[in-house]
């Protein structure tokens, strides 16, 4: 499914932006949004999910120790494994 499919523009969508504005509260509506996401990537390319999910991951991590304190040092490192990953 790519996003000027049928089945995207008039299934997918319009259920997944629905489903979001029934939902009450951030939280709720950010994991919906990873979730719909996930499956909509997983749809077109399967096995790029684990790459996907361990980016997220470390995204995650890395944003939690920014907000906690020393986000300089975090951000650097941060920023050096986003631009090893790229291969740049």
């Amino acid at each position: 499914m790519n996003f000027a499919s049928i089945s995207f523009l008039f299934y997918f969508l319009p259920f997944v932006v629905a489903a979001y504005f029934v939902l009450r509260g951030r939280d709720l509506r950010n994991l919906w949004l990873l979730c719909v996401s996930l499956l909509f990537y997983s749809w077109g390319e399967g096995f790029g999910i684990a790459l996907l999910l361990g980016s997220i991951g470390v995204n995650h991590l890395l944003a939690n120790a920014i907000a906690r304190g020393s986000s300089r040092l975090w951000l650097t490192v941060g920023i050096i494994e986003r631009a090893r990953s790229c291969g740049s």
